[in-house]
């Protein structure tokens, strides 16, 4: 994954972007917590690539996802608009 993130980073215009590293697991919990990478981001959720490794299932990511919103509904503006 580092060597995706050092090429997404070349291409886009430096801090235009943030680039989230996503492993999941137990570390999922933590990266959709209030304190976590995804919501640190001062940047707008169109403007946060997320990169996951390959052993994340898609369906385990959009779970956390719809997770995290159903219990913290006030994140629901912060949340990626192109997921469903």
């Amino acid at each position: 994954m580092q060597q995706w993130e050092n090429e997404i980073k070349l291409a886009l215009k430096p801090k235009s972007f943030d680039v989230l590293l996503y492993y999941g697991g137990k570390a999922a919990i933590s990266f959709w917590a209030p304190d976590g990478p995804y919501h640190k981001s001062l940047h707008s959720p169109s403007q946060r690539i997320i990169l996951a490794s390959h052993s994340v299932s898609p369906v385990t990511f959009l779970l956390i996802l719809k997770l995290t919103i159903i219990f913290r509904p006030s994140l629901m503006n912060s949340a990626p608009t192109t997921l469903q």
